[in-house]
């Protein structure tokens, strides 16, 4: 009969483990399993034989070494039984089985095609091989689970209980799996498991981390000839611009390339580098305090200079790049505002007075003070002498000695000069200045040795004939007016004549020739004159116009334009009433562009109706301009936009602003609020929320709850 190799999965209610069988059906025919998962039900010891024979048959010896249950194996045909299966990680010959089978194996029907027949089926099979996650282990995580050891390796665990105990050298421990599941596990009583040969050959691995400062990094250890292998993840390093996530964290070049400028905008371009692009503009510091309103500038940080000056004279304004202003007291000259101190001087940061002023100014009339403004001299009243001969009393007046009273020096004589000498008094000294003999019908009398001298008698002849000369001795020359004809020299008056002293003409000559083509007047030494123009004059019709004179005679002109620019008037001329516009009742246009249907009534051009301009905006103000028509002006004030779920709209730009939102926060977070029609609406939803309880997980929202 011929060997057939069949892949099969274990059918069993209790569960299935990962075995990897291989049996011989008749003891000729080969049938492999693999992953095979059965659930955990007794322990096993490894070296342990199969002593329980079939029912009513007793098993035959088996020598060691040559395939008997329990012993490794590569494939079915290295053991007795033609069966190997996988045990603890390891490849194990296993038997057939009538109902029982030795402690940690279950007899279970291993089925192949139309072949089928019991096997012995351990119940760890994959314990302590290595894992990432459960299903590594088992297809159910519940039977045997991939468990974290305190070395941080992960393992394969096999399920166990009271009735399913751990094998020797295990321990049924309550743990946690990788998976985040709780479930009772053989543990190796060692902390950890050796690699085995399946292992080795199989390269199986368990994750492992590689951590430092900079972060974790994940890989994993592969079972080698020497066990386990160091971890292979990458050692974790400073994130840098380079394309790498150099610290395992999921992000790549993350918080590189600052270079510290605040004026570049710093980019990673992974492999490619940093790239620094200068900004202009923005807010930044340049690092030091000398300066203010700091911002970028081509990529540099520029301010303004600081300007410390505490207006303080006694301190000398410095600025500190890292304290900025600072202020230290000096010994300068300085002012302490007190008018009455001289020479003040800075001490410790202040003013201090100096020596108090001395305001006496050696003037009787003044009293003397400091005030505010320094030294003050008031004028007083007092009595005080000027030091002058020429004054009679002196008294104190605005802050001078001026005189009371002066001394009088007059001797009544023309012929002395009156003066008064400062030093010694009054002096009366003869002149030869002119004088008065008394006598009005002499003329240069002067003064001689103290005394007034007649001289030349007056000439009382004013060259006027109508005036009569004479002299009187006590008025003088006199000059008495007459009526004497006589002659103004004038030859546009008649009947010249004296009157009050002066020779005046009358009844001038009438030079009016009654031509408006001449220019009439009268010329003081010639008489009258008539003189022909080029005025425009009046030839007498009222239909000619722009008439005027020439050679002294009204002549020419055109023809009167009779037009009026009024479209409502038919325009004609009359010879003695000149233009005629006679009103008619034609169409015309008002030059109103807010009137229409215009025409003519009585001369005049009317609208008979109004231009309608309501753009019915309530935001614009609608007026008619004429000369432009319809005008919207922007408008103020409240208004509807129409959505009753906003209030307080209001006119902006000449259209309705929605104003705020009406407010449908019911502080619900199970229901999503909306406003319809001005109604607040409010349904619920299946959102995440927290109950406020710290012991539930999962928290949603149900009917609005």
């Amino acid at each position: 009969m011929k060997r057939i190799v069949v892949t099969f999965v274990c059918l069993l209610a209790v569960g299935c483990d990962d075995s990897g069988v291989q049996v011989n059906v008749d003891a000729k025919t080969d049938i492999s399993m693999t992953d095979m998962r059965v659930e955990d039900t007794s322990s096993f010891d490894a070296g342990s034989q199969d002593t329980s024979p079939p029912e009513d048959i007793a098993p035959p010896p088996c020598e060691q070494g040559s395939g008997c249950f329990g012993e490794p194996c590569e494939e079915g045909g290295d053991c007795l039984s033609d069966i190997c299966t996988l045990h603890m990680g390891e490849r194990v010959c296993s038997k057939t089985c009538d109902a029982t089978c030795p402690d940690g194996w279950s007899c279970n029907l291993v089925t192949s095609g139309a072949d089928s027949q019991y096997v012995c089926v351990s119940n760890a099979a994959h314990l302590c091989l290595p894992c990432s996650t459960s299903g590594d282990c088992s297809s159910d995580a519940t039977v045997s689970a991939c468990v974290r050891y305190a070395s941080g390796d992960s393992f394969c665990g096999s399920g166990c209980g009271v009735d399913s105990p751990c094998p020797q050298g295990y321990g049924c421990q309550e743990v946690e799996t990788v998976d985040g599941a709780t479930s009772f596990q053989c543990v190796s009583e060692s902390g950890t498991c050796e690699c085995t040969s399946l292992a080795v050959a199989s390269a199986l691995s368990t994750p492992c981390t590689t951590d430092n400062e900079f972060g974790s990094c994940a890989g994993v250890r592969v079972c080698g000839d020497d066990g386990l292998e160091a971890c292979d993840a990458n050692t974790p390093a400073a994130e840098s611009c380079n394309g790498v996530d150099d610290d395992c964290n999921g992000l790549l070049d993350e918080g590189t390339c600052d270079d510290g400028n605040p004026c570049t905008e710093d980019t990673c371009l992974g492999e490619e580098g940093c790239q620094h692009t200068p900004l202009t503009g923005g807010e930044c510091l340049d690092g030091t305090a000398c300066t203010q309103g700091d911002h970028c500038e081509d990529g540099v940080c520029v301010g303004e200079a600081l300007k410390c000056d505490d207006e303080n004279p006694c301190t000398d304004d410095v600025c500190d790049p890292d304290m900025g202003c600072q202020y230290s007291p000096n010994y300068a000259d300085c002012d302490d505002g007190d008018a009455c101190t001289l020479a003040d001087t800075c001490k410790e940061g202040a003013c201090a007075a100096g020596p108090t002023l001395d305001c006496s100014d050696g003037n009787p009339c003044t009293d003397d003070s400091c005030g505010d403004a320094g030294c003050v001299a008031t004028p007083n009243e007092a009595p005080c002498d000027d030091g002058n001969a020429c004054t009679a009393a002196s008294v104190c007046d605005a802050g001078s000695c001026i005189s009371a009273g002066l001394v009088v020096c007059d001797d009544d004589n023309l012929c002395t000069t009156d003066a008064c000498d400062p030093a010694s008094g009054c002096t009366n000294t003869v002149n030869t200045l002119p004088c008065d003999d008394g006598d009005a019908c002499t003329l240069t009398s002067v003064c001689t040795d103290g005394a007034c001298v007649a001289g030349e008698p007056a000439s009382c002849s004013d060259g006027n004939p109508c005036t009569t000369d004479s002299c009187d001795v006590l008025k003088g020359c006199v000059f008495e007016a007459n009526t004497d004809s006589c002659d103004d020299n004038n030859a546009c008056t008649t009947l010249d004549a004296c009157s009050n002293g002066a020779c005046l003409g009358s009844a001038p000559p009438i030079c009016n020739d009654d031509n408006l083509c001449t220019n009439d007047y009268c010329d003081t030494e010639l008489g009258c004159q008539n003189i022909p123009n080029e005025a425009a004059c009046d030839d007498g019709n009222a239909c000619t116009a722009n008439t005027q004179c020439a050679d002294g005679a009204c002549g020419g002109g055109v023809a009167a334009t009779c037009t009026d620019g009024n479209p409502c008037t038919d325009d004609g001329c009359d010879e003695a009433l000149g233009c005629i516009f006679t009103a008619n009742a034609t169409d015309c246009d008002d030059k109103n562009a807010c009137t229409t249907s215009d025409s003519c009534i009585e001369g005049a051009c009317i609208g008979s109706g109004s231009l309608e301009c309501d753009d019915a905006n309530p935001c614009t103000i609608d007026i008619c301009l004429p000369g432009g028509g319809c005008s919207y002006e922007n408008a103020v004030g409240a208004c509807d936009d129409g959505d009753a779920c906003t209030v307080n709209d209001s006119c902006q730009d000449g259209g309705c602003q929605s104003g705020v939102v009406l407010s449908c926060d019911d502080g619900n977070p199970c229901s999503d609020e909306v406003c319809e029609g001005g109604d607040c609406v409010f349904t619920p939803n299946n959102a995440a929320c927290d109950d406020g309880n710290a012991c539930s997980t999962g928290d949603v929202c149900e009917n609005g709850g």
